[in-house]
């Protein structure tokens, strides 16, 4: 119902067939960025910066890594007759062990309940392997100090994740390894400008690969190689998350007219989006050079009155100038970018570059047929190295001048959903449980509760996902339908067994709330109430809930 990413640009962005940065389609390695995943790329700006060594005490503790060879401690070794329980780390699942840490720092979202990442660098120079230890608070990680386990070995869902990247000289990365087994015991979480104090023991890593439909799902290599970690520490200072690191790109103009800055652009084809984040995508295509089959691609990505990436979103107004000004494709709100030499089978390009100038004024937008038409005016931008949301710009690179060009098209626009009314034929109305399930996904970071109409099959199932922080009895939350709600409510008719396999209707939640009658976070016990909740079938149909109660447990992310 949501996707565990509830991170800037990724559900927004579109993943048209000439939709994608020079080294991969739909992911990116996102480094110090806050709340967003990949990790396709390693780019040299990774490294901490020559001079920014790690505090003393901050390196791996004596013991970390395993001493040379690896050999299992004297009595580490399996007795006689002792089978290797299932999971256990053996010889044949570690073909390497242990992490010298040269390098090591770590960022934090200022805000309580965010993310936090801390990055480890065998060398301050590539090649190196890189180890990545992501909090995702939002999505039910660690915030605070205690005892978490390292088990979801799926990047796209995982909370609490852990990865190694190996990275050759040119800062491709070669072998990926998630952890699927292990411990992190935090002692001291801290703000920004404070230290965070951690430990990881036992942990059992599998080589993967990423899903190329989506950049995130990771997927075991068959017979691929095995990654462990007896133990390794952590005691660093925590410095605020930054759109490129800790330092941002400095946008200089171009100087249009030099022999390196290319000036125009020629659009054979314009597709795009009017998304229901509140977006606005296009994707300018240029006529394929004769000869080469490659292609130019612009993308314009509007994002002002997108929740989640701006704290307040406001829509766009027609014949109103909006400023282009953040080259950082992490930050950017109105953000333009030129990729060349692209071959659209390979989803491959040469070069790319972004815009830290210019304006861009909308002179029509029709939500309804999809007609759109905009001015790109003083574009100004330049080439960069684009890895996943972290932007460097090339030193000495080239630029690019648009004086002006005209975008229009008709795009692809949300579907409409025909209202109706409670009361209108053939809605239905109430809603009875006779039983109810709960359970804390820790993948996805949310409480989910069944409530099933009857106790034999077929049954229906209404179906809360609720991923708030925290639940406070006495209060009522909203219900929504968007990709990134909060508080998600679905009904599933005609359904059998303890799975739910479910052949009916599908019914999703449009408005509505949720009201909080008891909660204790402490031992899982959850009493509330669905109010007022409008739901809208996959054929068109109707239901409306106007007060149903569930109430049960479910096991916290803190019980042992």
């Amino acid at each position: 119902m949501r996707s565990v990413l509830e991170s800037k640009k990724w559900l927004t962005l579109l993943c048209l067939a000439a939709a994608f940065s020079l080294t991969t389609a739909c992911g990116g390695d996102d480094d110090a960025n806050e709340n967003n995943k990949g990790a396709d790329v390693i780019d040299e700006s990774d490294v901490t910066e020559e001079g920014d060594v790690t505090e003393e005490g901050d390196t791996t503790e004596e013991g970390d890594a395993t001493e040379e060879g690896d050999a299992t401690e004297e009595g580490d070794a399996t007795e006689e007759g002792d089978t290797t329980e299932e999971g256990d780390t053996t010889e044949e699942t570690c073909d390497e062990n242990g992490f010298n840490a040269a390098e090591q720092e770590a960022f934090r979202a200022p805000e309580d309940g965010g993310t936090l990442k801390v990055f480890a660098y065998t060398s301050a120079e590539l090649p190196f392997d890189r180890l990545s230890l992501e909090l995702y608070g939002a999505d039910g990680g660690a915030t605070a100090a205690g005892t978490y386990q390292l088990d979801d070995g799926n990047y796209a869902t995982c909370s609490n994740c852990l990865l190694i990247n190996r990275a050759d000289v040119e800062g491709n990365v070669t072998k990926t390894f998630i952890a699927q087994a292990g411990t992190l015991e935090i002692t001291n979480y801290g703000a920004v400008g404070e230290q965070f104090t951690a430990s990881i023991t036992g942990v059992e890593m599998v080589e993967v690969t990423f899903d190329e439909s989506d950049g995130l799902t990771t997927i075991p290599v068959p017979d691929g190689a095995g990654y462990c970690i007896d133990s390794m520490n952590f005691d660093l200072p925590l410095q605020a998350f930054g759109g490129s690191g800790p330092v941002p790109p400095v946008f200089e103009s171009p100087v249009c007219g030099d022999p390196n800055v290319a000036s125009g652009f020629e659009a054979a084809t314009t597709e795009g989006q009017l998304s229901d984040s509140g977006a606005i995508l296009a994707t300018l295509t240029t006529t394929e050079t004769t000869g080469s089959g490659l292609v130019d691609i612009m993308q314009v990505e509007l994002y002002a009155n997108t929740p989640g990436v701006v704290s307040t979103p406001e829509a766009y107004e027609l014949n109103t100038p909006y400023a282009i000004d953040d080259v950082n494709y992490a930050t950017c709100v109105n953000c333009v970018s030129i990729l060349t030499g692209c071959d659209l089978a390979a989803e491959t390009c040469t070069s790319r570059y972004n815009a830290g100038a210019g304006e861009i004024t909308i002179t029509e937008m029709d939500e309804v047929t999809g007609e759109f038409k905009a001015t790109l005016t003083g574009a100004e931008l330049v080439e960069v190295t684009q890895s996943g949301l972290d932007t460097s710009i090339v030193a000495d690179g080239g630029g690019w001048c648009i004086d002006t060009l005209a975008i229009e098209g008709t795009f692809e626009v949300p579907e409409v959903v025909e209202t109706f009314e409670c009361t209108d034929a053939g809605v239905q109305n109430g809603y009875t449980v006779e039983q109810t399930t709960m359970e804390y996904v820790g993948f996805g970071g949310f409480i989910a509760v069944n409530g099933w109409s009857s106790t034999t099959d077929p049954h229906d199932q209404l179906e809360l996902s609720l991923y708030e922080a925290d639940y406070v009895a006495g209060q009522t939350y909203p219900i929504t339908d968007d990709q990134l709600c909060d508080n998600c409510v679905a009904l599933q008719t005609e359904c059998t067994g303890d799975m739910g396999d479910c052949v009916g209707t599908v019914y999703t939640a449009t408005e509505g709330n949720i009201l909080i009658d008891e909660h204790d976070a402490t031992t899982g016990v959850l009493k509330l109430t669905v109010q007022d909740a409008v739901l809208v079938g996959d054929d068109g149909s109707g239901w409306c809930i106007s007060s149903v109660s569930m109430e049960g447990t479910y096991v916290p992310p803190s019980a042992p």
